[in-house]
C-alpha cells in the first residue's frame, strides 16, 4: 500500500511539474492570407510551360505545349506559431497553403498536398552565453547582401534544413555567423544498392558582420559540396518545370553526354562582401562584391582535350 501511495505521489508531482512547465510556455501566432483572381488573354502565344530538364538522365521537354486558363483564383495562407519557453528557448512552426481554387486547396491526405510546413526550427542560447544563439531545423538562410537588393544571387531567401550559430566577437562591432545546411539528400538513410553513392548537396557558410559609425560591411563565404548522384533535376519546382538546384548550379555543358561531373564530390565556392556607407546621411552608398568558382563538367573537359594538342594529364583540373 505504501509503495502504491509513493508511486501515486511521484506521479502527481510529475504531472504538476509538467503542467507548470506547460503553463510557462508562451504561444504567439501570426500570419497572413491573400485571395485574388487573375484574368488575362493571349498572355503567352506559345503556351505557358518553359523548357525543362526533368530527370538526372537528363530528359529535355520543350516549351509551348500547353495553354493557360484565362481566369483563376489563387489562395495563399501562411501561419507562423512561436512556442516560447523563455528568452533562451524558442520553437517556430510555420505552415502554408499555396494553390488554386478547385485543385487540392486545404487538403492534406490527397496526393496533391497543398498544406505544407515551410518553417520548423528550434532556437536557443547556450547556457551561460546569452549572446550565442543557435538555430537548428528548417529555416530561412540568407547570405549577406546590401539593402539595394532583395536577396543574394548565390543563396538568399531559401528555406533549408540547417544549423546556424550567431555570436558576437566584439560587442556591437564584430560578429560571426556560421552554419551548415543540407539542401538535398536524394536517397536519405539508405542508398538503393549495396554501393554507396554521393547523393547529397551540402553547404557550409560563414559571415563576419562589421559595424562602425557610418559604415557597415559583411564579408562572407560559402562552400557547397555537390554529390554527383543527387537529384538536382527532380527536387522541388521552379520556373523551369521540375528543375530546382540544377537551374542555377550547373552550366549548360553539364547536360551533354556524359552528363554532370567526373568526380563523386564536387566543390563550388563563393566569397564576397556587402557594404553600406551612411556617414554622409541622408546620402547613402551601397555596394556588393561577389566572386566564385566551380568545377567543369566532364563533357566540357573531354571536348576541350579532344580539340587540343595538350596532353590530358596537363589539363587544369577544376577550371573552366
Amino acid at each position: 500500500m505504501k509503495r502504491i501511495l509513493t508511486i501515486a505521489l511521484v506521479a502527481v508531482f510529475a504531472l504538476g511539474a509538467f503542467a507548470s512547465a506547460q503553463a510557462a510556455t508562451e504561444v504567439k501566432m501570426t500570419g497572413d492570407a491573400r485571395i485574388y483572381g487573375v484574368f488575362f488573354a493571349d498572355h503567352n502565344f506559345t503556351g505557358w510551360n518553359n523548357a525543362a530538364w526533368t530527370s538526372n538522365t537528363p530528359t529535355y521537354t520543350g516549351a509551348g505545349r500547353k495553354t493557360e486558363d484565362r481566369f483563376e483564383i489563387w489562395e495563399r495562407f501562411r501561419l507562423r506559431t512561436d512556442f516560447v519557453a523563455n528568452e533562451a528557448v524558442k520553437f517556430r512552426l510555420g505552415m502554408k497553403v499555396e494553390d488554386t481554387w478547385g485543385h487540392g486547396t486545404l487538403t492534406a491526405a490527397n496526393p496533391e498536398v497543398s498544406i505544407a510546413v515551410y518553417q520548423a526550427y528550434l532556437q536557443f542560447k547556450l547556457p551561460g552565453c546569452d549572446n550565442i544563439e543557435v538555430t537548428a531545423g528548417l529555416q530561412d538562410v540568407d547570405l549577406p547582401i546590401s539593402k539595394m537588393f532583395y536577396g543574394n544571387p548565390v543563396f538568399g531567401g531559401d528555406r533549408i534544413a540547417a544549423l546556424t550559430v550567431n555570436a558576437p566577437i566584439i560587442d556591437k562591432t564584430l560578429g560571426v555567423i556560421a552554419g551548415f545546411g543540407r539542401l538535398v539528400d536524394t536517397n536519405r538513410t539508405y542508398d538503393t544498392t549495396t554501393t554507396q553513392v554521393a547523393d547529397e548537396l551540402d553547404a557550409y557558410f560563414l559571415a563576419l558582420p562589421i559595424t562602425l559609425d557610418g559604415f557597415k560591411a559583411t564579408p562572407w563565404g560559402t562552400v557547397v559540396v555537390a554529390g554527383k548522384n543527387a537529384g538536382y533535376f527532380t527536387t522541388g519546382g521552379s520556373t523551369f518545370g521540375s528543375q530546382s538546384f540544377a537551374e542555377n548550379l550547373i552550366s549548360a555543358g553539364s547536360l551533354v553526354t556524359p552528363a554532370l561531373w567526373k568526380n563523386d564530390q564536387n566543390v563550388y565556392w563563393w566569397a564576397g562582401s556587402s557594404f553600406e556607407v551612411t556617414a554622409l546621411d541622408p546620402v547613402k552608398f551601397y555596394a556588393d562584391v561577389i566572386y566564385g568558382a566551380a568545377p567543369c563538367p566532364i563533357a566540357r573537359r573531354a571536348s576541350a582535350r579532344a580539340g587540343s594538342s595538350m596532353p590530358a594529364s596537363s589539363t587544369p583540373a577544376g577550371t573552366c
